[in-house]
């Protein structure tokens, strides 16, 4: 067995220090095949935080019967740490880990209470909104602008390691350790992306709101308690929001044309055709039956003048607090955006906070736990 030890200072990861604590270890393997019964892990890479370092350790078994020493070796490892991080570790490098501990009569009981953090459940369901074909490690890193000296994949190696073991050569070696190397360094690079998963739940603080008229939209400017890798965009009927490093920019659409109330229930009310307007049915009892009919749904309105911001429909159906006590508007009856009523000279900043905040737990992606 041999054992690869590098280091290199946190300043080097100055976006990853953030998401790093010292009971953290990150986790990424080698395996001589995808089937854990019959095949073998040939090397484990490992870092964590070391004072103002990143520490590697790369475990290589030179040879298979050395896998078990490799795997005890990590075993002692990992007994300092309660969270392993990983790429897609959940589905393939722990449940590999253990079976070839079980395999090697290795205890394997504290692995299974360790926490887990993958990457990869956590940056795929943000894959369509950061538009990646595909969630691979490689493809992360190049969204965080990583760049790395390994350009093979893990299933190419299978081959290098069993030529590797038959007749070592040192171009064989380094092909070997510079991608597990590679994966372990490019973990930590790309840990940052953790951050779209927080977005929902870190605090949004208003730094600046712009009533545009001339571009009919309603700019609130608002800073984020995280930082993003990679801008993305949100684009729905009643508004536009672009998020970029820790900001958010939201343009909600605005208007100051005539709009309409429309009654929530108009089989109450009758349309008379002298005075060509809508009552309620009680107020016109005594009207003749020829001088009146049941108004359609969309006679049933009231006019209302001012100034007004487009408001979602998926919000207005989640009924927030401060929508209770508001008037839902639209321009016309089959109108698809809703408006509320506001005043440009005294607009809520809470209110604003509030919607945004609803936005994002509506069109941002769930995030596996």
């Amino acid at each position: 067995m041999k054992i690869i030890e590098k280091k290199r200072p946190v300043a080097d990861f100055p976006g990853s220090l953030p998401y790093i604590k010292d009971n953290m270890l990150f986790v990424d393997i080698e395996t001589t095949g995808f089937q854990s019964q019959n095949q073998q892990i040939y090397m484990i890479g490992t870092a964590c935080l070391d004072g103002d370092s990143i520490y590697v350790r790369l475990l290589f078994a030179t040879v298979p019967r050395e896998e078990s020493e490799i795997l005890q070796e990590f075993m002692h490892i990992i007994k300092d740490y309660n969270t392993v991080i990983s790429f897609n570790g959940d589905r393939f490098d722990i449940p590999f880990i253990l079976q070839r501990l079980k395999v090697h009569n290795i205890p394997y009981e504290y692995l299974q209470t360790v926490s887990s953090i993958d990457i990869h459940k956590k940056i795929r369901p943000y894959k369509k909104l950061l538009g990646l074909i595909s969630c691979k490690q490689k493809d992360i890193e190049t969204l965080c602008q990583i760049t790395r000296t390994d350009e093979m994949d893990g299933g190419k190696l299978i081959s290098v390691y069993d030529r590797y073991t038959k007749n070592p050569t040192e171009s064989d070696e380094k092909l070997l350790i510079c991608h597990n190397e590679d994966d372990v360094w490019g973990m930590v690079s790309i840990i940052p992306v953790l951050s779209y998963s927080l977005i929902n739940n870190t605090d949004l603080t208003l730094d600046s709101i712009e009533w545009n008229n001339e571009e009919s939209i309603l700019i609130a400017r608002i800073s984020m308690g995280v930082t993003i890798p990679k801008a993305f965009r949100i684009h729905e009927d009643a508004f536009y929001m672009i998020v970029e490093e820790d900001r958010l920019n939201a343009a909600f659409f605005i208007s100051s044309e005539p709009m309409h109330y429309y009654y929530p229930y108009p089989a109450q009310y009758v349309y008379l055709i002298r005075e060509n307007s809508v009552v309620p049915k009680l107020l016109a009892s005594s009207v003749p039956s020829s001088q009146k009919r049941p108004a359609r749904s969309d006679e049933c309105f009231s006019t209302v003048t001012g100034n007004f911001v487009a408001i979602d429909s998926k919000i207005i159906k989640k009924q927030p607090s401060w929508l209770k006590d508001k008037h839902i508007l639209q321009k016309t009856y089959k109108d698809s955006l809703n408006y509320i009523k506001t005043d440009p000279q005294s607009l809520d900043e809470n209110l604003i906070i509030s919607y945004t905040g609803l936005l994002l737990d509506q069109y941002l992606p769930v995030t596996a736990p």
